[in-house]
């Protein structure tokens, strides 16, 4: 077991020593290596693999080499029976520092230890050689990760142990080492060509025939801020958000003309020259529309007579053309006799002319409505008999809605 430890020690120092690139290792440094292991046990010393708590020192004598100095204690327990262990590792060795890779600085490693178990039975002592290697991950000039696997040999009992170990490392002191002097090149004018005068040479121009004082990018080239297909200086609406199709002049487009753009209009097929919201649909409003009805009702009586129904008519026409519409039946009086009995007489007449409305016409009763004001809303005067006569009315009050 020995004699293959001592082979694979020999081919990493013969690996190390054909590298012509030098690590940047700062001579004078020293780290303080904390650290966690896993230690396995070669068979012979019948005792479980255990975690193993590490504690070292290094020191950096020159970019390619450094030595340590290290304590390891673990507890050991027997594979069998109660011999357990407090086991102690004292380990001095040598480091051989290979080239850097990023912030990878790799290693290898040689040494000797005293390592002494404490079993329950008594105490054993051996010298042990550790071989192996490892690397430091460098998170800044001082702390680093540190990464390491060795090969434990004992020259007193020819056991072979194996150890790999995680830890941090923090470093102080040190020199940088010299650099060597940097010659600058010869500088060597060359001519170059600007033949747009738009601050990109020609080598390097994509757009050497851009205009007169239009700003460009690194390539030449115009800018297109909005990235719309139209040059900044070719664009009135510089601002078109992504992704919307505009016209030549960079504007996003407007199809139906109605003021709002596509891109935010959600009726793009308006009427030319309809009044239009913001969100490009035509404007509806509610109207109401009052149809006098020419009803000339007996004296006392709220019978609708035959020739009144051609009034009526009318309103039923006007409906059907607008099946939206509701309609509000008024009776209306002047002020001779008394205001109770002329409410009542103008309900009972609203009420008939809703009647021949829905009975007659056929207007569905749910759009339909009366109301008796009697002598409440006189539109003339009641001491004359034309004014009278103007207040003893009948009116249809119609509500639609009308786009603008």
């Amino acid at each position: 077991m020995r004699a293959q430890a001592v082979k694979v020690g020999v081919v990493m120092f013969s690996m190390a020593a054909v590298v012509q690139h030098v690590s940047a290792e700062q001579e004078g440094r020293f780290y303080i290596n904390p650290a966690v292991g896993y230690q396995t046990f070669d068979s012979n010393r019948n005792l479980d693999d255990v975690f193993t708590a590490i504690i070292g020192g290094e020191y950096v004598l020159s970019p390619k080499f450094g030595v340590e100095a290290t304590y390891m204690f673990s507890s050991p327990d027997a594979e069998n029976g109660n011999q357990d262990a407090d086991l102690d590792q004292f380990r001095l060795g040598a480091l051989y520092y290979l080239p850097e890779a990023g912030n990878w600085k790799p290693f290898l490693g040689a040494g000797l230890s005293h390592a002494d178990f404490d079993y329950d039975s008594g105490e054993h002592v051996e010298t042990q050689v550790h071989l192996g290697g490892g690397a430091r991950y460098s998170f800044n000039q001082e702390w680093s990760g540190r990464l390491e696997a060795r090969a434990i040999n004992s020259l007193d009992e020819e056991d072979l142990d194996t150890l790999i170990s995680v830890g941090i490392s923090y470093a102080f002191g040190g020199s940088e080492p010299a650099k060597a002097a940097v010659v600058p090149a010869p500088v060597v004018q060359e001519v170059v060509y600007d033949s747009d005068n738009d601050g990109v040479v020609d080598s390097k121009d994509r757009c050497p025939t851009t205009p007169a004082g239009v700003s460009v990018d690194v390539n030449g080239c115009a800018i297109d801020s909005d990235k719309d297909g139209v040059f900044d200086y070719k664009d009135t609406c510089p601002d078109t958000p992504k992704g919307v199709n505009v016209s030549e002049n960079g504007c996003p487009v407007d199809s139906d003309g109605d003021g709002v753009f596509d891109h935010l209009d959600a009726c793009p097929n308006s009427k030319a020259g309809a009044k239009v919201d913001a969100s490009g649909c035509e404007v509806v409003v509610m109207t109401t529309e009052s149809i006098n009805l020419a009803v000339n009702f007996a004296n006392n009586s709220s019978e609708v007579p035959d020739e009144s129904f051609a009034e009526i008519q009318k309103v039923a026409d006007f409906m059907a053309r607008y099946p939206q519409t509701t309609v509000v039946i008024e009776g209306h009086t002047d002020d001779r006799g008394n205001a109770n009995y002329n409410k009542s007489l103008s309900q009972r007449r609203a009420d008939s002319v809703m009647d021949v409305l829905t009975q007659r016409f056929n207007v569905e009763l749910s759009r339909v409505s009366a109301v008796g004001y009697g002598e409440e809303q006189p539109v003339a005067d009641n001491s004359t008999a034309s004014g009278r006569r103007e207040n003893r009315r009948v009116i249809a009050t119609i509500e639609h809605q009308v786009k603008q």
